[in-house]
């Protein structure tokens, strides 16, 4: 009996040496096989398919990737290639992923464009960050807001989240940004000024000032910088102008 035991046990040890064995060979003949194939090319990168971006931005992102052609896909670190493709202006974000046996998916998401600036240098289209992109980006339907002092990030994204938020909106002729705020000239000729800290506040305080006074036709300037308050300047009726005129 005890022989019995002792037999079945040196067996099952056997055969797990054996499994052992057999499987530290099959490792090593698929790491073998993978290298030989590694090296004939089988696994080299030829094809990059890429998603979401624009015609105009693609040599951008083929000078990214352009190097990687003849590559191992296996040896392509895809979080470096998307952390590189991030830090392009007009890209919010980028996923790369690898797609046998010899491709990549690149996925990209476009910056949002949401207003253009009009400085100095010229016109320049901004996205809802606040970040300054690209011209190819500009599109004759955004906002254009004009400026003489410039727009830094900070002050471009309040606005960027202002005129989201505010959308398609009639009766506004044109916008300038200075040093007092942003100047907001309505189709009436009447000009409403709002203070950068607090677009939002400013312009509902306006649009319920406009509802209870029925128009806004005599009016030249609506400051709406202070809360609780507006200062309003009246226009000078135009027969007082022709008389100081004559």
């Amino acid at each position: 009996m005890r022989y019995g035991r002792r037999r079945r046990r040196n067996w099952t040890r056997a055969s797990t040496s054996w499994l052992l064995l057999l499987s530290a060979l099959g490792a090593f003949a698929l790491a073998m096989g993978y290298r030989w194939l590694e090296r004939g090319g089988t696994f080299d990168l030829d094809t990059v398919r890429i998603r979401g971006i624009r015609q105009q931005d693609s040599l951008t992102v083929c000078t990214i990737l352009g190097p990687l052609f003849g590559t191992s896909i296996w040896r392509i670190d895809c979080d470096s290639i998307a952390d590189v493709l991030t830090d392009v202006s007009g890209i919010s974000s980028a996923a790369v992923k690898r797609l046998p046996f010899t491709a990549v998916l690149v996925t990209v998401e476009l910056e949002r464009v949401v207003l253009a600036v009009q400085d100095s240098a010229g016109v320049y289209p901004v996205s809802a960050s606040g970040q300054r992109l690209p011209e190819t980006f500009l599109s004759d339907t955004l906002p254009l807001v004009c400026t003489s002092v410039g727009i830094d990030e900070e002050i471009g994204a309040r606005l960027a989240v202002w005129l989201d938020d505010l959308g398609p909106q009639g009766g506004i002729s044109g916008m300038t940004y200075s040093s007092d705020g942003l100047t907001v000239v309505m189709d009436a000729g009447c000009s409403v000024l709002l203070s950068t800290g607090d677009l939002r506040r400013g312009w509902d305080g306006f649009t319920a000032l406009v509802s209870a006074m029925d128009g806004i036709a005599e009016w030249d300037l609506v400051d709406m910088r202070f809360s609780g308050q507006a200062v309003l300047s009246s226009r000078e009726p135009e027969s007082m102008q022709e008389g100081e005129g004559s």
